[in-house]
């Protein structure tokens, strides 16, 4: 009858289709993912466009929700910005470039707050020489991520875990970087 695919949290199971058809407007429409950040996703690697559920709510504007690694970014609709839901205050900064380290890695997400702190959010896989992360392919997968603060004067990545600084060492390493 409408042809809108919406997005209905699994809290609303047994309630009857009719009911949610009546209440549409309290749900996000699923959408077609073709927007400059989906985009950007796929060209980094980070994730294929495929994967990203883009929602459309009428009042609080763009959702993208990654859930193969439980990431979610939002955009109002008169702000140009995608903020993190996950990362408080920190935005997707539009030219992913990681200044002064690892040249040629690009399977990475890069945010930054009103503060100027950066972080990037780095899938976790197997490091190749070329300097990509080997990541599964299915769509159903868990996948987990490394989160690393960018140091402010001397640009290299840091994490607070050994794992992330396990993880951050074959980046380095396949990068031809000497490791800080």
């Amino acid at each position: 009858k409408h042809g809108k695919l919406l997005s209905v949290p699994p809290s609303f199971d047994s309630v009857p289709i009719e009911e949610i058809v009546e209440n549409e407007e309290q749900f996000d429409e699923v959408v077609s993912g073709s927007s400059s950040f989906v985009k950007l996703l796929g060209d980094t690697g980070f994730e294929r466009p495929s994967f990203v559920l883009v929602t459309v709510h009428k009042r609080q504007g763009i959702k993208y929700a990654l859930p193969r690694y439980g990431l979610s970014f939002s955009q109002t609709y008169n702000a140009i910005q995608i903020r993190s839901e996950d990362y408080k205050g920190y935005v997707v900064i539009p030219n992913q470039q990681l200044s002064g380290t690892l040249p040629g890695f690009k399977t990475f997400l890069l945010l930054s707050n009103a503060e100027g702190e950066q972080i990037v959010i780095v899938p976790c896989g197997e490091v190749l020489q070329s300097g990509e992360i080997k990541k599964q392919d299915h769509w159903n997968e868990n996948l987990a991520i490394h989160v690393f603060h960018v140091h402010p004067r001397f640009c290299n990545l840091q994490s607070s875990t050994t794992l992330g600084r396990l993880h951050l060492a074959c980046l380095y390493a396949s990068t031809a970087c000497l490791v800080p």
